[in-house]
């Protein structure tokens, strides 16, 4: 026989809980909203805003004297771009789309891992498993997202410069991949305390 875990949180324990969930509603929100304004600047196809990543790429700034120009290397820059092909577009609108779905989902996964503890269900097999769909869907979704972004990134990157100028091969920041590490971990340590539970259980 199966025994679940139903140790009631304590008060300040539960409003713990419930402001994680309130930051993640509004979290949601606030991404929902963000994919708005930036598929609505998208998808009209007129002076789309696109973030471009370059490798030391030297150019003039006027941040001198009397905004006289001055030698950097850029890491990145924001093209404005209008009639962009349909690809280019496709692939910016899928990465937003992609980012948003992606945030959503382990916004709501968590959500559902607050609720469950508030109910005192603290070491069931739903847990471990909300958070690892956590974890696998930042993973997916962050190298997913950035194969658009980039491939997005470079369309408008050629369709500015004729072709003449090669756009990285990728880019992205290697932090959500040690969340989602940490995540795997919460889950393992969920996934024991599950078994020590049940092994508890069958010596009563």
């Amino acid at each position: 026989m199966q025994v679940e875990s139903s140790v009631r949180p304590t008060r300040s324990e539960r409003i713990d809980l419930w402001t994680v969930i309130v930051v993640g509603a509004v979290a949601a929100l606030i991404t929902i909203g963000f994919a708005a304004v930036r598929l609505a600047g998208i998808l009209p196809n007129s002076g789309v805003e696109v973030l471009v990543p370059f490798v030391n790429t030297p150019a003039s700034l006027p941040i001198g004297p009397g905004g006289a120009a001055v030698d950097v290397e850029v890491d990145q820059g924001v093209l404005t771009v209008s009639g962009l092909p349909g690809s280019v577009v496709t692939f910016l609108a899928l990465a937003v789309l992609v980012d948003a779905v992606m945030t959503l989902t382990i916004i709501g996964c968590l959500g559902i891992v607050c609720v469950n503890l508030m109910k005192g269900h603290a070491f069931s097999r739903t847990n471990p498993r909300l958070i690892i769909v956590s974890a696998v869907v930042l993973i997916a979704g962050t190298a997913f997202g950035s194969i658009l972004q980039t491939m997005g990134a470079n369309g408008a990157l050629a369709a500015v410069s004729g072709g003449s100028f090669d756009g990285v091969v990728a880019s992205g920041s290697i932090a959500p991949y040690f969340v989602a590490a940490g995540l795997a971990a919460v889950s393992v340590a969920f996934t024991a305390g599950e078994r020590m539970q049940r092994d508890t259980a069958g010596l009563v």
